[in-house]
């Protein structure tokens, strides 16, 4: 069962450390940063943390990483890639040893604690390998950012928390450290990149089932006019995949071959999709594509159907390629997915 941490909800004080903090406890740290540093150090079971971009959740790390190895716990340290833990480094007086994802799995050093930074960016199947084998784990990932949403992210790997491990936590970071309190430049970009769109509660949705649907294909100016729909789709989309990023909403605009469709019951977007038209490509480009002389950007499908399945006239011919499906995840497995689907074989038909 899932238990978040409050605000304020402080227990015993963390252990000193002897260089990183003057052998003083971590009073210079904000309470919702303190609060996160002491459930790292405590947290018994699997805790997931997250935050918006510039609230400190890195230096978190790295200020408990040092915690733990001054009390003798073993603390290992995964992410994408290095770099992505600099911040973790910076703020860690006693650093933990870092493993590439592929590596940890491979070797499984020995460790107590293993932290987790930017999840998202890890697919979640490594994720719950890594928890069967480090069972006190540490999941960190950024909500919204100037680089985009983790949010889809965070919704699938809790359901797979849920489905496997009873009482793990949560906590989320909230004040900002980089800028103050209700900045206004944070803002406006979360509102004018959609950064902070979620999907509508469904529950203003009177009867989820496939009666009164209407499937229909949006216009980019429609969109682009209404705000309040355009949260509705970008929402969902936000809601359902791993990470979305702001160049996605102006892909989605602006890009004269991508067709959006959606499934509408009572005025609410259910169901979503975005499709791409490629192929078309000309005899000649086709034939330099077979021959493995020419790549030219976009058009993945066609141009693996001419090249790698060695169909010479594939990219000559136009198709739709599915580039998202969303179901609102309240609503999943009741047969709206494959209405929507029907309806786009019409569409491309």
């Amino acid at each position: 069962m899932l238990r978040e941490e409050k605000e304020g909800d402080r227990r015993s004080p963390l252990p000193r450390i002897v260089g990183a903090t003057g052998g003083r406890p971590l009073h210079h740290v904000p309470d919702d940063q303190f609060n996160a540093i002491q459930t790292i150090v405590q947290a018994a079971v699997p805790l997931v943390l997250t935050a918006d971009r510039g609230r400190g959740k890195s230096a978190a790390l790295g200020l408990a990483a040092s915690q733990l190895l001054a009390s003798g716990k073993r603390v290992l340290l995964t992410a994408p890639s290095r770099a992505t833990v600099a911040t973790v480094f910076k703020h860690a007086a006693l650093p933990p040893r870092f493993f590439a994802p592929d590596e940890l799995l491979q070797t499984l050093p020995e460790g107590e604690v293993l932290l987790v930074d930017e999840a998202a960016a890890i697919p979640i199947p490594l994720l719950l390998k890594m928890l069967e084998h480090y069972p006190r784990c540490v999941f960190s990932t950024t909500l919204h950012g100037y680089e985009g949403s983790g949010r889809g992210f965070v919704l699938r790997f809790q359901k797979a928390l849920e489905a496997r491990i009873a009482g793990w936590q949560t906590v989320r970071l909230h004040q900002p450290m980089r800028w103050s309190e209700n900045d206004p430049l944070e803002r406006f970009i979360n509102q004018s990149l959609l950064l902070d769109a979620d999907a509508v509660d469904v529950r203003a949705v009177r009867e989820p089932s496939l009666r009164g649907i209407v499937c229909r294909r949006l216009n980019r100016d429609e969109l682009a006019d209404n705000e309040p729909l355009l949260r509705q789709f970008f929402g969902l989309l936000i809601t359902a995949h791993y990470q979305t990023r702001p160049s996605d909403l102006r892909q989605m605009l602006d890009a004269p071959d991508i067709s959006i469709h959606v499934l509408e019951q009572q005025g609410v977007i259910v169901a979503v999709a975005l499709l791409s038209r490629e192929g078309g490509l000309a005899a000649e480009l086709t034939a330099a594509i077979h021959a493995g002389t020419r790549r030219p950007h976009g058009h993945p499908i066609p141009q693996t159907l001419t090249f790698h399945a060695q169909m010479p006239r594939a990219a000559e011919l136009v198709c739709e390629r599915v580039m998202r499906i969303a179901v609102q995840p309240s609503l999943q497995n009741g047969g709206l997915g494959a209405q929507l689907l029907q309806h786009l074989l019409g569409f491309a038909a």
